[in-house]
């Protein structure tokens, strides 16, 4: 028995700075690229999450502590470093 399972996806270790305009989070994911990942913006948490054909699995969401502009995510991912810059929302 499980062989041929997928393994649980990994909880990657994360940093959240809070900037003046905007947040900027910094999440190790070895292994993959950007277009690996799927990042999804709901209220004041980020969910990131690697699609079914990626090599390795990570999974986790990251509290924001504050509103953001969804529509401003701006992501990179080098070396296994994934970048995910968001503007704080404004009302």
């Amino acid at each position: 028995e499980g062989r041929g399972r997928v393994s649980e996806p990994l909880e990657p270790p994360v940093d959240v700075f809070h900037e003046a305009e905007e947040v900027m989070i910094v999440a190790e994911v070895p292994g993959v690229e950007l277009a690996d990942l799927e990042l999804r913006v709901q209220d004041d948490v980020l969910a990131v999450s690697t699609r079914p054909a990626a090599r390795r699995s990570y999974r986790k969401e990251i509290k924001l502590g504050c509103r953001v502009d969804k529509d401003s995510l701006k992501a990179s991912c080098r070396n296994g470093i994934l970048e995910v810059h968001l503007r704080r929302a404004t009302d």
